[in-house]
């Protein structure tokens, strides 16, 4: 099976194309990307000019792109900002540009980044600098085979038992209050809070599907970590609370081709809040999310 990704209606050049197995569910993403990367220069000066007081308008080729999403003439400071993890010595950059900022000193905002594909080249030190971290079961299967720990056999017991020891090595690495979510795919995912040195988690398993109501799994991990920056940033929930949305959010996303209605407050996010037939029990955690201030920006 083969779908086209285009870059809005009307575009001939596809952007990627996605190969996916009819068998095993098991995908392959080859992008077609001709425009290219932006430089962390670039970047800092994109965001630094719709972010912050005082900031020059520059005249760039994105400036239009974004003013249409932001009036440049009115800055605002963002409450959280992510990274896709990709281009990862970039987004680096902007991260240390941005954290040593006086606005960034005085009211910090959360950074989260996602972990997908392990082994590209400076992914794994930007796990030492977000807030929050998106760790897909792909990158924790190759991280801890790679440290030569364990291997894999995907029997659910062992999923647990893999989080664990993935936590216990990279609470090492990560900033000493941060949140993770780490994914599992039909078996929903783990919410984990690390504690200057000390890891709780809590699994949120994912509602009961029957295969012949799976329809579309692309994007259901982007739509995961969509409704969990939602329930964090904005709704302000704790982690566990956020990953039980997340996890259904995403279970729903995979039973429709598209996102229709996902992100409505009648039919998405606002039914999954409350007594929702999809709604796993709520687990216990220390309710310590990150501190986030009230989200006016969200990138």
């Amino acid at each position: 099976m083969l779908y086209e990704i285009r870059d809005g209606e009307g575009q001939t050049t596809p952007t990627a194309y996605i190969f996916e197995s009819e068998s095993t569910g098991s995908r392959t993403i080859i992008s077609h990307q001709l425009i290219p990367q932006l430089k962390t220069s670039e970047v800092t000066s994109l965001l630094f000019t719709h972010f912050f007081p005082k900031a020059t308008f520059m005249s760039h080729a994105y400036d239009d792109m974004l003013s249409r999403v932001y009036n440049a003439h009115s800055s605002f400071y963002p409450s959280w900002i992510h990274f896709e993890g990709r281009e990862c010595f970039m987004v680096e950059g902007v991260i240390d540009h941005f954290t040593g900022r006086r606005e960034y000193k005085q009211a910090p905002c959360v950074i989260s980044v996602e972990f997908e594909a392990y082994g590209r080249p400076g992914l794994d030190r930007l796990m030492g600098m977000c807030d929050v971290a998106f760790v897909a079961e792909g990158y924790m299967k190759a991280y801890l085979e790679d440290v030569g720990k364990t291997s894999w056999d995907g029997n659910e017991a062992d999923k647990e038992y893999m989080v664990k020891l993935f936590t216990s090595l990279v609470k090492r690495t990560v900033k000493r209050r941060a949140t993770a979510f780490v994914t599992i795919g039909s078996k929903g995912a783990y919410a984990v809070r690390f504690n200057n040195g000390s890891v709780e988690m809590r699994h949120i398993p994912a509602p009961n599907i029957q295969p012949s109501e799976i329809i579309e799994t692309t994007g259901a991990g982007d739509t995961f970590i969509g409704a969990a920056i939602y329930a964090l940033g904005y709704k302000r929930l704790d982690a566990v609370k956020a990953a039980r949305i997340a996890v259904n959010v995403a279970s729903k996303k995979c039973m429709q081709i598209g996102y229709n209605g996902l992100g409505d407050l009648a039919d998405g996010f606002g039914v999954l809040e409350s007594d929702d037939p999809f709604a796993t029990p709520r687990a216990d955690m220390s309710p310590e999310p990150p501190v986030i201030r009230p989200m006016d920006g969200l990138l």
